[in-house]
């Protein structure tokens, strides 16, 4: 018969025995470090790996990967500073990550390594002026609105380019959704164009009538100032070598875009003040509640 208890229990031995690992090897330092981070800042207590889980689901961050690299994704995007490197994990045995999280273990890829986070930040205006191409930002090529029949009634769209950064187009940052969206411009959204996910593919501003297209106009942003593909974040949005706005791997360095680096603290900023709100909240809600 299941024993929920003792079920519990043993998962928290693993828990543990992770745990003491992390603190007796090279990297326990910075760990434990990073976990008080996260007790003062978001209120936490317990274990460290129970504080761990806790603000992973706070703060939105995907809990993957080891403890370490989990504390120091939490703490990079609440408070700043650089994210672990993934091989610090390399002290967790495989036995205890399996049992812990159900995944085998495997070494990171060099593309794994060299991408940064998540991070949900807050909804409000962008504007895309980039720390990948100094002086310049992603433009818009020129908005053109065609009449159709209903249901659609009108289909809007503008290519957009590298140009540049005085005549940066701004977008509105749906953290929800993951839209960038342009409400003055017939809600044009950033939109991967016809649904087709590879390398090279354009990337353009559209809207269709009254239809959202969540799963080509949905991105997600990382701590290194990439816009991932929410539903394919293995891809990122890049340029072509005539300027427009196009998909590419993660790992294409030489091509592929990222903002500037006050915008992703100013996102960084928002993250924070509505995680230590939610926190605020939490501490002040009745027992029982």
């Amino acid at each position: 018969m299941y024993n929920a208890e003792m079920a519990g229990e043993q998962i928290g031995s693993v828990c543990l025995a992770e745990v003491v690992a992390v603190e007796q090897s090279a990297a326990g330092s910075g760990f434990l470090a990073d976990v008080d981070v996260l007790r003062r800042e978001l209120g936490l207590a317990g274990q460290a790996f129970e504080v761990v889980a806790s603000a992973c689901r706070m703060i939105g961050v995907p809990a993957e990967g080891g403890l370490v690299a989990q504390a120091a994704a939490c703490r990079a995007a609440l408070v700043g500073g650089p994210r672990a490197n993934p091989s610090d994990d390399a002290f967790v045995t495989e036995p205890n990550y399996t049992a812990y999280t159900g995944k085998a273990l495997h070494a990171p890829a060099a593309a794994q390594m060299d991408r940064g986070f998540p991070i949900a930040g807050r909804e409000g205006p962008l504007r895309l002026t980039l720390a990948s191409h100094p002086g310049q930002a992603l433009t818009l090529e020129g908005d053109c609105c065609c009449p159709f029949p209903p249901p659609v009634f009108v289909c809007c769209c503008s290519g957009v380019r590298l140009g540049d950064e005085h005549r940066a187009m701004q977008v509105v940052y749906n953290p929800f959704r993951g839209q960038l969206l342009r409400p003055e411009a017939c809600n044009q959204r950033i939109h991967n164009s016809w649904e087709n996910f590879v390398p090279n593919n354009e990337v353009n501003s559209f809207h269709c009538g009254c239809f959202d297209c969540d799963h080509h106009e949905s991105w997600t942003l990382y701590s290194d100032g990439t816009i991932h593909s929410k539903y394919h974040p293995e891809l990122v949005l890049g340029a072509r070598d005539d300027g427009k706005l196009c998909l590419v791997r993660q790992e294409d360095q030489r091509r592929r875009l990222a903002l500037l680096r006050r915008t992703r603290q100013s996102l960084r900023a928002g993250l924070r003040r509505r995680v230590l709100g939610r926190a605020h909240e939490v501490r002040r809600r009745p027992e029982g509640r």
